[in-house]
Formats: C-alpha cells, sequence, structure tokens
C-alpha cells in the first residue's frame, strides 16, 4: 500500500513540477522517493505472485492451501 502511495506521489510532484516548469523537477531527491517507490511496488509484485503460484500449484495437486503466516487475529485462507 505504501508503496503504491509513495509511488504515486513521486510522480504527481515530479510530473507538476516538469509542468510548471520548475528547476527542481530533475532533483535528484524526488527521483530518489520515485525510485524507492518502485522497488517497494516490484517487491510487493514478487510476493503476491509468490503467494499466487503457491495457492495454484496446491490446487492443481489437490491440496488444501493453507497460508500460515497470518497476522495475529486474521483467519487462514484455505483453497
Amino acid at each position: 500500500m505504501w508503496a503504491a502511495v509513495r509511488l504515486a506521489g513521486g510522480l504527481l510532484v515530479k510530473g507538476c513540477l516538469q509542468v510548471l516548469g520548475h528547476a527542481s523537477a530533475n532533483s535528484p531527491a524526488i527521483a530518489g522517493v520515485s525510485g524507492l517507490g518502485h522497488m517497494l511496488l516490484t517487491a510487493a509484485f514478487i510476493l503476491l505472485f509468490i503467494g499466487l503460484g503457491r495457492v495454484v500449484r496446491a490446487a492443481a495437486t489437490g491440496q488444501s492451501a493453507t497460508v500460515s503466516d497470518t497476522p495475529a487475529g486474521a483467519r487462514p485462507v484455505t483453497v
């Protein structure tokens, strides 16, 4: 979630500054924030696809796929 917010915020700020013609549009700090957002978003996608792969493999073999690393108070997901 925070990766998407950071990514969108970085892109929005950089885009507005660039359209308005500010010299700070080429700031390394703004590029860094956008870069961190992209890295976090990539990590989130990797984790998503790892989880999806486990569920798909379990469903293909007819086994129950239970997520054991759930946060406190959350119910495990079973397919």
